[in-house]
């Protein structure tokens, strides 16, 4: 994650990194397995992107999740 300039807000997480599994069975308990897969694509699971940053939100306060974008300069196809 960096911010608009590229300056990194966090060491980076590989995609192997677990640490999204309990963000990962909320969202199966909120939307539910179907639905995720449906607006993905993929089934879910703890190493994808949304648990991820749910766990950065969650865990690293000093990380500004305002400010981060994805590796391309987009995060959903639009800056934030």
């Amino acid at each position: 994650m960096t911010d608009e300039n590229g300056t990194p807000l966090h060491l980076a997480m590989l995609y192997t990194d677990p640490r999204g599994e309990e963000q990962s069975e909320r969202l199966v308990d909120t939307l539910g397995s179907r639905q995720i897969q449906k607006i993905t694509g993929l089934k879910p699971h703890a190493t994808l992107l949304m648990p991820k940053m749910m766990w950065v939100k969650e865990n690293l306060r000093e990380v500004e999740l305002t400010r981060a974008i994805s590796f391309d300069g987009r995060f959903c196809g639009v800056f934030i």
